[in-house]
């Protein structure tokens, strides 16, 4: 009879759902937090423990990304993620949406108007764009069924 050591153990990095690409580098959303992941192995992971994210959107430099997540309890999180060292939250705010957010999109604006916006999109109708740059809320668009 052969017995064997466990060498390494490998946890599941994608569940299904929303995944995001950068580089060499995929983002995954699995159980409520946002795994980094690079050659199948994940080398750091966006969480808050009591408070489950339930999407996010990525955009970066050669250096570092930024992610933004909507979480369960209607709070946005802006992280730094720099390429060598652990993901940081850098600013939260509540997102306003009455719904939760099933939606986000991060862009980054050049010329005589530079700045970062991003927009949620919510389940109850509405499409919120923030000035990130200026930390505000600038635009609500309404529709008549879930963005």
């Amino acid at each position: 009879s052969t017995s064997f050591s466990c060498v390494k153990t490998v946890e599941s990095v994608y569940t299904g759902g929303q995944v995001e690409w950068f580089k060499d580098m995929a983002f995954t959303l699995a159980r409520g937090a946002v795994n980094v992941v690079r050659k199948g192995e994940v080398i750091s992971m966006l969480k808050e423990e009591e408070d489950q994210i339930i999407s996010f959107t990525l955009a970066g430099s050669d250096t570092e990304v930024t992610v933004v997540t909507a979480h369960k309890s209607g709070l946005v999180r802006i992280w730094d993620c720099l390429v060598v060292e652990q993901p940081k939250v850098i600013r939260t705010f509540r997102s306003i949406h009455s719904g939760a957010i099933s939606v986000l999109g991060l862009h980054t604006l050049s010329g005589s108007h530079s700045g970062t916006v991003l927009a949620t999109g919510g389940t109850e109708g509405t499409v919120k764009v923030w000035d990130l740059t200026s930390q505000y809320f600038t635009h609500n668009f309404r529709t008549s069924s879930t963005v």
